[in-house]
Order: structure tokens, then sequence, then C-alpha cells
């Protein structure tokens, strides 16, 4: 059964991340005459603006490619959106290694597809060409408009060219908010949507944002803690090797016991946040006491005493199902400290045991960014080594469920 359910999990593993990543989803492109056209866009993520797409006309039609000649935008349903855009847009690198000396954006003009973040009176668009992140603006009396948020070198440290506040201060202010109030507005996607919405409602405005999702939306670190409560159902086998002088298969049965852990989470923003490392120390246990019938005259009492602080270490994937809701698959590898651990048999042998490296694959439900759960699968072990006449086997599976503090 253990078998089984390892096999199950990690087939349904490999065939989540391999089919969750890119699709054809209903959407649509604008073409240079204004007339919209549905159909299948590839949804590759776009962790950077794109210059051009894929699309089918239907499932079985030919796939084919559109770019920025060609189109006025194009999106996903209910989902991300990019409008053409002839921009002024400072290029300098953000690079700390790279800086320059001058606060002063040294625009190019381009054509860019720009990412739709905020649609109303006063609209939101987002850029990114690798570690540069750029946002753009428009109002009823101003054209597609850079937000200035520039690094620079100065006097041996970095300085910043903060215009945006300016920028929002004049331009974006419905609520006429006093400069040092708008200082609370960062730099990122999560408060310039959160600002944008805030100044549409203000002016009694219809707006739209499909950016509103964890997907799409942004932290400064992307860091994640939460606490890990759970239950591990665990199992192990002693055996005798030398089977053919008696029964030499010693069983502790299964037990489930709790298990507690703290996991700390990275997104990778690279990845639309689809993408995170995992890593999380957290302490199990297992203890039983069985009688093992050595031969036919004497009956010997066995004991385990298994008692670790594991840390397991991994990647996981996100797929989205809507604004609250997401399922997960991560797959990594655990190792412990067992301290003190032992198996012993009475009058016979004791033994330390070893907790040793293996692998791990899990699947899981997100709601709100706040409560998980996951059901995870360790690959079985030996907590003996060395030992040329004895062997066991440790079998675990976990139900976790995940609490997050911040």
């Amino acid at each position: 059964m253990q078998k089984l359910s390892i096999l199950l999990i990690f087939v349904f593993g490999v065939s989540f991340l391999s089919t969750a990543q890119i699709k054809f989803e209903p959407g649509y492109y604008i073409d240079n005459e204004g007339v919209k056209n549905t159909c299948l866009i590839k949804n590759v993520g776009w962790s950077n603006n794109p210059e051009k797409f894929v699309y089918r006309l239907s499932e079985d039609s030919e796939a084919k490619t559109k770019g920025l000649a060609e189109v006025q935008g194009f999106g996903i349903d209910n989902g991300v959106s990019f409008k053409r855009f002839i921009v002024e847009i400072d290029k300098s690198t953000q690079r700390l290694s790279d800086l320059g000396k001058t606060a002063i954006p040294e625009y190019v003009t381009d054509t860019l597809f720009l990412k739709e973040l905020v649609t109303g009176a006063t609209s939101l668009y987002g850029y990114r060409d690798g570690v540069t992140k750029s946002f753009f603006y428009t109002t009823p009396d101003l054209k597609v408009t850079q937000l200035i948020y520039k690094k620079f070198k100065k006097d041996g440290s970095v300085a910043t060219n903060k215009q945006y506040l300016t920028q929002l201060l004049l331009d974006v202010n419905c609520e006429k908010e006093p400069a040092n109030k708008l200082q609370q507005v960062k730099y990122i996607q999560k408060d310039l949507i959160a600002h944008f919405i805030k100044e549409n409602k203000c002016k009694n405005s219809e707006y739209y944002s499909t950016i509103l999702s964890w997907a799409d939306q942004e932290t400064d670190k992307g860091l994640r803690l939460s606490l890990r409560p759970g239950v591990t159902n665990a199992s192990s086998v002693l055996e005798y090797l030398p089977a053919s002088i008696f029964d030499s298969e010693f069983d502790f049965g299964s037990q489930i016991n709790p298990r507690i852990g703290v996991e700390l989470e990275l997104s990778f923003p690279d990845t639309n946040n689809k993408w995170a490392f995992i890593f999380e120390p957290y302490y199990t246990s297992y203890q039983e006491t069985t009688i093992l019938p050595l031969g036919t005259q004497a009956n010997f009492e066995a004991e385990i005493d298994f008692r670790a602080v594991e840390f397991s270490t991994g990647v996981r994937y996100y797929l989205f199902l809507s604004n609250k809701s997401r399922l997960f698959v991560n797959i990594g590898a655990l190792i412990g400290i067992t301290g003190s651990s032992k198996i012993s048999v009475e009058r016979v042998a004791e033994f330390e045991i070893n907790s040793g490296l293996r692998g791990n694959v899990g699947i899981g439900y997100n709601y709100n960014d706040r409560l998980s759960v996951e059901v995870r699968q360790n690959t079985p072990y030996s907590l003996i080594v060395n030992e040329a006449e004895w062997r066991s086997q440790y079998r675990s599976m976990e139900f976790i469920l995940g609490i997050r503090v911040f």
C-alpha cells in the first residue's frame, strides 16, 4: 500500500508539473483595424513583457504567431492582457553593479506591449525586462507616461530618484492626499494597483483589473513564514537477515503521531510567483515496543525510539484556480538529526538510528494565501547502517496544516 501511495503521488506530481505550466487558453487579440478576434492564446507566464504571442483559432488549428506590428493588444479571458503603446521609456540599468551617476531619466522611444494592471479613467500599466521594472499611467488629460523611479550612484552610495511620488501627488490624487501620506505608496505592483483603484473609486469611474491574484501581486521579498502542525503516519520493520534460521521480520506496525514545523517559502518573481523555494524544519517521532519470536524457544522484546528534527527542502509549483484558491505540488529532499534515537532487541543488540537522505513529494491546496493543507509522501529508508545481519526500514506519510504567520 505504501509503495502504491508513493507511486500515485509521484505520478500525479510529475503530470501536474508537465501539464499545468503552458497551455492554450481562451483569449483574444485586437488587430490594427480595432477588431477583436476570439482565439486561444498560449499562456507562457510572461515574466517579461512579450514582443509577440502564439495563438490558435481553434483547438485543432495550426499554432500561429503575431507581434507588435500586427495587433493593438491581446489577452487571456479573465486573465493577463497587454496593450500596444509608443512610449518614452527610461531604460537605464537598475543593476546595482552597473548604476550610472545621473538621476535624470535616459529616455528612448520604443513600441511596447504594456501589461494592463488597472483600466479606467485613470489607468496603470506595467513593463518588465529582466531586473528592470517600470510602471506607466494615463489620465483623461495625460497620454501614457512613465512613473519615474531610478536608482543611481551618488558619493559612493546608492540614491533614488522617486519622481513617481510627485507624479502621483499632481496627477493621480483625487482625494487630495498630502505628500507625506503618498510616501507610503511603494514602487511595487501591489501598492500602485491599490492606489489606482482608489483613484478610480474617488472619481466614480468604472474600472477593471484582473491582476488581483497572488500570481501577479508582489511583496518586497516574496518571503512567507507558516506554522505547520500535522500528523505523521509511520511504520517500521526490523529484519534479521539470516532468514533460514528463524522468522526474521519483526513488524513494529503503523502509528499516527503529531508533528510540528515551521516553513519558509521564497517566491521566484520571475515566474509570476508560480514557483517557490521551500525550507521546513520540523519535529516528528515514532515509538513502539513489540515481541520478536526469535526461534521456537524464546521471545525477545524489541523497542524503537525514533525522535528527529527533520530538514526538508525543495521547490513548489502553484496552479491558480481563482483569486483565493490554488493547488500546489512540491518535490524535495530531507535529512534529519536523530540524537539518541535507537532500536534495541532485548539481550541481543542495540542500534543507533540514522536519519538518512531521502526524497519526498507533496500535493496540497491553499486558500486565501493564509491556510493550506498538504499530503506529503516520503520515500522509505533504512534506520540502521553498517550492520551485516540487521536491517530496518522506515516509511512515513504526512498530513500537514499550514497557517501563514507573515
